[in-house]
């Protein structure tokens, strides 16, 4: 905690803070020949936003259950 309070004081929260993934711009980005691809470090689970991506571009789908 410490740490992450000097990194605020001396270069601003933006650093500490983990980046806002834009799903849509990533699934436009992607082609049958580059795949997406998630790193994923403990305690971060895309699922939720993929599940609502899916959602968004095939809602015909949300009826199969």
């Amino acid at each position: 905690m410490g740490i992450t309070r000097y990194v605020i004081a001396k270069m601003g929260d933006k650093y500490v803070q983990p980046p806002t993934l834009d799903y849509s711009a990533i699934y436009r980005q992607s082609t049958q020949m580059t795949p997406i691809v998630f790193v994923l470090s403990p305690g971060a689970d895309p699922a939720f936003d993929v599940f609502k991506l899916g959602i968004a571009k095939m809602p015909c789908y949300t009826k199969l259950h």
